[in-house]
């Protein structure tokens, strides 16, 4: 049994796994904080996200590409988080520094000069954008199954919103 003593100030109200790190969790709670642990080791948590103003309802692991991370909350906001650096996509990119600098090098050599790749930004940690499209509390924020890159949120007052990653953050993702 693991026990994470006062993961957050006040009542814990959100949790969520990361699909594809099974170690690695997100918790909300009534601090208006999102945390991520690590379960191996939760001593303290990876990282701290305060985006919000008041209590975290729902938090939800984009199922496709870790790095992003919805939460919502009292305040009437949907956050969209990257935590690309406690993501499979920072394991994956741990695993280049592996690779020898011949096999690097021949992999640069086989992109195509001037592609995409090259001129867009790598993702970082960070707000990548703040959904203000309720007008009370948000109770719930949910990933579609049929498209990484949309999601749906539903507050108090039966507001129903659906939206969609930015193509800023989507290209950084895939390019």
């Amino acid at each position: 049994t693991l026990a994470i003593e006062h993961a957050h100030g006040g009542t814990a109200r959100a949790l969520d796994y990361n699909p594809t790190l099974p170690y690695v969790l997100a918790s909300g709670g009534d601090d208006g904080a999102v945390r991520l642990w690590d379960a191996r080791a939760p001593a303290s948590p990876l990282m701290q996200i305060a985006n919000h103003t008041h209590w975290v309802y729902s938090l939800a692991f984009n199922p496709n590409h870790d790095q992003l991370v919805l939460s919502a909350g009292a305040d009437g906001l949907v956050n969209l988080e990257s935590v690309v650096s406690v993501s499979s996509a920072h394991v994956v990119a741990g695993l280049e520094h592996r690779l020898s600098d011949a096999e690097l090098q021949a992999d640069r050599e086989s992109d195509a000069a001037g592609s995409l790749a090259d001129e867009s930004e790598p993702a970082v940690d960070g707000l990548v954008a703040q959904y203000d499209d309720h007008e009370t509390s948000v109770y719930a924020a949910a990933w579609s199954p049929a498209d990484p890159w949309v999601f749906a949120s539903l507050s108090f007052d039966g507001r129903l919103v659906i939206n969609t990653v930015p193509l800023e953050e989507k290209y950084k993702i895939l390019l």
